[in-house]
C-alpha cells in the first residue's frame, strides 16, 4: 500500500513539473514575440524564385480559360469565398455574418483605415508595428482589407492580441477555427496567379494578388502568431 501511494507521489510530481516547466517555457516565448519584430527580414535581395507558372502547358492553361473559372476569379477579386460548406461569402472587417446551427456572434467592428497605417497600432505590438505600416503603405489607398480573424460562417472573431499558445477553440458553440485558418492558407493565390499568366483580368488580377499578400502580411501573421496556430 505504502508503494503504490508513494509512486502515486511521484506520478503527480512528475506531471507537476512538466505542467511548471511548460508555462515557464510558454512565459519566456510569449515575452520573446510581444517583445521582438517576428518579421522574417533577411531574405537577400538578389533572391530569385522560380517561375513555375512557365512548367504548364498551353494546353492545360487554356483549360482555366472556362467562364467557370473567370467566375471563380471574380469572386477571389471581390473577397469572396466558399470555404468548409460556408458559401460565398464577401469577407471584410465589421461583416453580419448569418450564423451556424442557431449561434451567431457580433464581434467583430468595422474600421476606418488609413494611408498611413495608424489604423494598425491597436491591432499590433510596437515591435512589429513600423513593419506592418511600411508594408501596409504599399497597397492602393482604395483597397479594403480582409478580416483574418474572423469565423465568416458563426461570426466569432478571434483577437489579434492574443498569442497563438492562448488562443482558445471549442469553447463556443457553432463556431469553427478552421474557417479562418482555412482563409489563411490562401490557396486561392495559385489559381488568380494561373489566371493572371493566361491574361484573364490580367492587370487587375496583378495588382488585387499583391495588394492580398500585403493586407495579409501587414495583419494577419502578427506577434500572436493566429494564422500559425494549426501547424
Amino acid at each position: 500500500m505504502k508503494n503504490k501511494l508513494s509512486c502515486s507521489k511521484v506520478s503527480s510530481l512528475k506531471k507537476g513539473t512538466v505542467k511548471i516547466s511548460k508555462l515557464f517555457k510558454h512565459a519566456i516565448l510569449r515575452k520573446r514575440d510581444f517583445s521582438n519584430i517576428t518579421y522574417y527580414t533577411k531574405i537577400p535581395f538578389d533572391l530569385k524564385i522560380k517561375n513555375t507558372l512557365g512548367l504548364l502547358s498551353a494546353v492545360t492553361l487554356h483549360n482555366f480559360n472556362s467562364v467557370h473559372f473567370l467566375v471563380l476569379i471574380n469572386h477571389y477579386l471581390s473577397h469572396r469565398f466558399d470555404l468548409l460548406g460556408s458559401g460565398w461569402v464577401h469577407v471584410y472587417h465589421g461583416m453580419e455574418c448569418r450564423g451556424l446551427e442557431g449561434y451567431r456572434y457580433d464581434i467583430g467592428q468595422a474600421i476606418n483605415v488609413d494611408r498611413n497605417g495608424d489604423w494598425l497600432a491597436d491591432r499590433i505590438n510596437s515591435s512589429n508595428l513600423d513593419e506592418s505600416q511600411r508594408i501596409w503603405k504599399l497597397i492602393d489607398p482604395e483597397y479594403i482589407p480582409i478580416d483574418w480573424h474572423i469565423d465568416f460562417k458563426s461570426g466569432y472573431r478571434w483577437s489579434e492580441k492574443t498569442w497563438f499558445k492562448d488562443i482558445r477553440y471549442g469553447h463556443k458553440h457553432g463556431v469553427d477555427i478552421k474557417v479562418p485558418w482555412e482563409l489563411a492558407r490562401m490557396q486561392h493565390l495559385p489559381q488568380m496567379a494561373i489566371a493572371y499568366a493566361t491574361a484573364v483580368q490580367s492587370s487587375k488580377l496583378k495588382a488585387e494578388s499583391y495588394r492580398e499578400q500585403q493586407d495579409s502580411e501587414s495583419e494577419k501573421n502578427l506577434q500572436c502568431r493566429f494564422c500559425w496556430r494549426n501547424n
